[in-house]
């Protein structure tokens, strides 16, 4: 195989990548949803029940205790970004 043809088969596949990265994020771009930037926060009853606040807006309680535990409990006190978007 001649460099040349290595060039020419990455150069197919990096365009092939970039034009389905281009393609899937304007078709989820228009699908209805929402989002929220704000301080995740809660209080010691809210933990107890595995409850957070972001910002004003929105408060989220968790049914697993250990997602809440590892992934949530760490987050407390940053700011954060809440999108839901319908499929």
């Amino acid at each position: 195989m001649a460099p040349e043809d290595i060039w020419d088969g990455s150069l197919l596949a990096v365009l092939l990548a970039l034009l389905f990265v281009a393609f899937s994020g304007s078709v989820g771009a228009g699908a209805p949803g929402l989002q929220v930037v704000g301080l995740l926060s809660a209080t010691d009853t809210e933990r107890a029940e595995f409850m957070v606040a972001i910002g004003n807006d929105i408060l989220c309680q968790f049914k697993d205790e250990a997602i809440f535990t590892r992934q949530i409990g760490p987050l407390i006190g940053q700011d954060v970004e809440l999108t839901l978007r319908a499929k």
